[in-house]
């Protein structure tokens, strides 16, 4: 900038006298220095400003987040005193020191959407002003259901339109130091559309996971795996977690304490090849401690008696000790997972897959375990997630149920055909789910009550890569866009409701046996991993609407049995002693016995069924078209090169005909067990939850038949058909059941100790039935005195029975909140009154419109509405 200087001694002053003009000429010289001195101090200003530096270290900030503005003042100015405002009302203020200060700005006043603070350096009597855009985020529920996706990388925008809350994000795999900003931005952006993301870190193990490392050092490589050793590292090893720490450090690094990263993944897929126990020094000696003798002294197997093994029997102790602890899996993912806490507190971290052993306590200090499940012929094998909850059972830790849309080349179409409509790079073949296979699978996760519900596309069915009508055979649209219908009307409406209920208590339990499956002969039925098998019975059971936990061997022999009183013995070829001893105990207390034509032990009082599920695994479009199939299924099948086996196929009608009939015959054997909510057909599955007292029915559609798209090949029923179905309730006292999805009140018959009513159920596939104690009446709506913005209002809501008195239970509620030009403002989505009470707070921020707001509510499943109005007024700046 050109200084200018300014002088006024040439003002003619012809009409003063000398002597004035002697005095006003001296005056005006002393003001002319004042000028000049000014115009110094005002150019320093303009050139402060100029070089004044202000920043953050992220663009987006949770409202109720302090943002860090770190300050440099210009070269050769120490100090100054920092203000910092939004829409001229102060924020917050600070001094700078030695040139420098970070002043923490806090957000509770400003509304979500996009900022520029001002920030104000007072510098030598002068001031310097500069701005910093930031992004105001709503903070997300904390009973948000999350729908989150498999996969990693930033093509999120695609996913975050479908519905999903979670998607992708970085790996450490191939994260770069020069990736950092760009990372931050990304974050930015997925936090100002209200999505997350999940960072997949280094476990510790892989290879392909720790660069770095030299396998020559003594002890680093992995010893003694069941196969693939070149794979692994020693998960014990100093330099190995050292590493492992290093990487992954770096990346959190770089996220800092950005809100958008919620997840952290570590794989076990390893699993695979890890079925032994790990020979490194570290390993040796925590088999010494832990277990006692070596793999090559396990012995044969210690019968006791026909079917009874020693409960102390080498073989068990041996592989419940590799998976558990031995293999060294569980703790590279627990050391991984307590270091990735302290750096980032609150982040979830989990792994999956959970599917090779039925064992409790594998992964300590997870928050997740997870699993993916394929459903090929069949959407009930979807009930899995019964293994993920006795997996994770009397621990904090959430199941974390994926839906896979994946489906194996043959199984659902001919591999020919898939195979030669697909491009070269789709993987020979692979198929992608239907859209109404995808609901009933979705349904049937969330009758669990889920926090969480994940999919999984796969990088051979990638809606995104294939969308040209060329690839909708293989990845049909259609499939993604049923997730988005079910975000539309299930997931966002009632998630908030559903992630607060709980699973019933049961009567039952099904025991997954892995003792049974290391010694047992009874054949595969399932055309998946080893804790899949017991699922085409348990589906029958589901069909008869009785409803069970999934337990484990250790289940029993800790005990659990005292909560049951229907045990079912699926493929239990081989139990312990103690198992067998427990069982025999909860017989003489009155408990029922269920097993089939497998069970290996005497227990003469069991009630036995003969259910030959062998021909599932034939249910197979490559089996009916052609009668050759691949020999075994598994994640590390190769196409092109797998074996093939002659098998004689069976169709999916079939299938479905063989299932009705084992569900009417398993009904009537178990007919000393009561059913607490019965529906008139099979094809209508059920699940009870409750929250404090108050019942609700998750009703799940399973009245399939064939497709336009699968159809022709008779290996999958993929069409939901619309079903009209009586459910009876046990019930004691009169209940008002209300349909949460269609928002409607159903009317009811009453008869002794029961109650009926009808449901239609469509290809949405499913729906959720509270059965509160008392009808709803009417929605009213308190708003307090008026408010000042910036100011916090406590909304008050209440849903009340004709008596006006609060209606027990969680009700679904969507409330709008508008500033007086109409605009929705922060407040605005779905909630919950929780025994019919709800309290909302309102904090209009400082740049919102003042005037008269209008506050509407809506409780879902009745319509009923109320609205009122809040005054919000100008604060002071």
């Amino acid at each position: 900038m050109t200084r200018t200087s300014i002088s006024l001694s040439s003002i003619r002053l012809t009409e003063l006298s000398v002597v004035r003009r002697r005095c006003f000429v001296r005056g005006m010289r002393c003001f002319e220095k004042w000028l000049s001195l000014l115009a110094v101090m005002l150019v320093g200003a303009v050139s402060a400003a100029d070089s004044l530096s202000v920043k953050a270290p992220r663009g987006a900030f949770i409202r109720g987040e302090q943002v860090p503005v770190t300050v440099t003042l210009p070269e050769g100015v120490p100090q100054a005193t920092i203000t910092i405002s939004g829409a001229n009302f102060k924020l917050a203020s600070g001094a700078a020191v030695d040139g420098h200060a970070t002043v923490m700005v806090p957000t509770e006043k400003l509304s979500s959407g996009r900022h520029a603070l001002s920030v104000r350096a007072e510098i030598n009597g002068g001031a310097s002003v500069a701005e910093l855009p930031v992004i105001i985020c709503r903070p997300v529920d904390p009973h948000r259901l999350d729908i989150w996706q498999w996969t990693d990388g930033y093509g999120w925008d695609f996913y975050l339109d479908l519905g999903f809350t979670c998607s992708g994000g970085p790996s450490t795999r191939y994260f770069r130091p020069h990736q950092a900003a760009d990372l931050v931005k990304r974050f930015d952006s997925l936090l100002e559309r209200g999505g997350t993301a999940m960072g997949w870190f280094s476990g510790g193990i892989q290879r392909s996971d720790l660069p770095g490392l030299d396998p020559s050092t003594p002890d680093i490589s992995y010893l003694g795996a069941g196969r693939n050793a070149d794979k692994y590292y020693n998960p014990f090893h100093p330099l190995v977690e050292a590493r492992r720490s290093e990487i992954n450090r770096a990346l959190l690094s770089a996220i800092g304490d950005h809100p958008a990263l919620r997840w952290a993944f570590i794989n076990t897929e390893i699993v695979d090849d890890l079925w032994l126990d790990n020979q490194n020094e570290a390993g040796k000696k925590l088999r010494e401690e832990k277990l006692g003798f070596t793999r090559d002294e396990r012995q044969a197997p210690n019968f006791k008696a026909p079917g009874i093994l020693a409960s102390n029997d080498r073989g068990y102790l041996y592989d419940k000790f590799v998976f558990q602890r031995g293999n060294g899996i569980a703790h590279a993912n627990a050391s991984t997972a307590r270091e990735l806490r302290s750096i980032r507190p609150g982040l979830r971290v989990l792994t999956d897959p959970y599917r090779q052993v039925a064992y409790t306590d594998m992964f300590p200090d997870l928050d997740a375990v997870s699993t993916w499940t394929y459903t090929s012929n069949d959407p009930k094998l979807m009930l899995y997630i019964e293994t993920l909850r006795a997996a994770v059972r009397d621990t904090a830790q959430e199941p974390l149920q994926t839906i896979t849309m994946l489906n194996y080349p043959g199984m659902i179409v001919p591999k020919a055909l898939s195979a030669t409509t697909a491009p070269a790079d789709a993987n020979s073949g692979w198929m992608m789910s239907g859209p109404d296979r995808v609901k009933e699978c979705s349904w049937i996760t969330l009758s669990r009550a889920p926090k969480t519900i994940g999919y999984y596309f796969s990088s051979a069915c990638d809606p995104v890569k294939y969308s040209k009508p060329e690839d909708q055979f293989r990845v049909p649209r259609a499939t993604p866009l049923a997730i988005k219908e079910l975000s539309e009307k299930v997931f966002r409406p009632l998630g908030p409701i559903v992630t607060r209920l709980s699973v019933a208590p049961r009567d039952g339990a099904v025991l997954s046996s892995q003792v049974s499956r290391l010694y047992g002969k009874s054949p595969r039925v399932v055309t998946a991993y080893p804790n899949d098998q017991i699922y085409a019975f348990y589906s029958v059971l589901a069909m008869t609407h009785r409803q069970a936990d999934v337990i484990f061997d250790e289940h029993i022999e800790r005990g659990d049995l005292s909560r049951y009183k229907y045990l079912v013995l699926p493929k239990c070829d081989v139990i312990t002693e103690t198992i067998h001893e427990q069982i025999r105990d909860f017989i003489r207390r009155g408990g029922l016995v269920i097993a089939d034509q497998y069970l290996g032990a005497s227990i003469p009082e069991a009630v036995k069924v003969d259910f030959d599920f062998t021909y599932r695994t034939k249910v197979n479009a490559d089996a009916i078209s052609t009668g050759v199939m691949y020999a075994e299924w598994h994640d590390q099948l190769q196409p092109n090169t797998a074996a093939l086996a002659k098998a004689k196929g069976v169709t999916a009608e079939e299938d479905q005909k063989l299932l009705d009939s084992y569900a009417a015959q398993l009904d009537k054997k178990l007919a000393a067990w009561p059913v607490t909510t019965r529906i008139d057909t099979p094809h209508v599955l059920v699940n009870e939850l409750e929250h404090h007292g108050v019942r609700y029915l998750a009703l799940i559609n399973d009245h399939r038949a064939y497709d336009d798209r699968t159809g022709p090949y008779k290996a999958t029923l993929d069409a939901l058909r619309p079903i009209k179905a009586t459910v009876s309730v046990a019930a004691g006292v009169p209940l008002h059941p209300h349909d949460l999805v269609r928002g409607t009140a159903l009317p009811v018959r009453q008869t002794p100790g029961r109650l009926e009513f009808e449901v239609e159920l469509d290809s949405l596939g499913g729906t959720l039935i509270a059965l509160y104690p008392t009808g709803i009446d009417r929605v009213t709506i308190t708003t307090p005195e008026p408010v000042v913005l910036g100011g916090t209002a406590s909304v008050e809501i209440e849903v009340v029975d004709a008596n006006g008195r609060p209606v027990p239970g969680l009700q679904p509620l969507q409330l709008t909140v508008s500033d007086p030009t109409g605009k929705p403002a922060d407040g605005t989505g779905p909630c919950v009154a929780e025994n019919g009470r709800l309290i909302v707070p309102i904090t209009p921020g400082i740049t919102d419109t003042v005037g008269t707001w209008s506050i509407q509510v809506e409780e879902r499943s009745t319509h009923r509405k109320a609205q009122a109005i809040l005054k919000v007024n100008p604060s002071a700046p």
